[in-house]
């Protein structure tokens, strides 16, 4: 295919078409720089279709980026929560043992508290009864 024939299949409006008719009939010497204009316009057209379709391509990428990046974020999300889950569990047995421990030390306390009221008479006669015979001892002694 030559160059003339090249240049002649690239696309053209019908406007373009027409124009060319004309001006490659008025004036033959001319076709050759209309070819020139028609390669630079196909070239041109076709650098805008590139940048279109380069253009379509990153905003595919970005929003496949966007995506992965959801999902990546979600999976950090789920694995925080179930971190903070186990943490507040954790923290709700502690409490709970917590809990317990402070029923039973007051159950304990009480428990002495009675038992040292129950014994505190039989101990002040005990105290009362060893000082008593000490005395005695030591005044039959002299």
């Amino acid at each position: 295919m030559s160059d003339d024939n090249k240049h002649r299949n690239s696309p053209l409006s019908p406007a373009s078409l027409v124009n060319e008719v004309i001006v490659s009939s008025r004036y033959p010497h001319t076709t050759n720089r209309l070819n020139g204009l028609q390669y630079l316009l196909a070239a041109e057209n076709q650098a805008a279709e590139m940048i279109a379709s380069a253009r379509i391509k990153r905003n595919e990428l970005i929003r496949q980026a966007n995506q992965e990046s959801q999902i990546e974020i979600e999976i950090f999300r789920q694995e925080r929560e179930n971190q903070y889950q186990i943490k507040l569990q954790e923290a709700t047995q502690l409490e709970q043992f917590q809990a317990k421990l402070d029923e039973k030390t007051s159950h304990l306390l009480e428990e002495m508290e009675q038992k040292v009221k129950k014994a505190e008479k039989s101990v002040v006669d005990y105290i009362v009864h060893c000082v008593i015979d000490d005395i005695s001892f030591l005044l039959l002694k002299k």
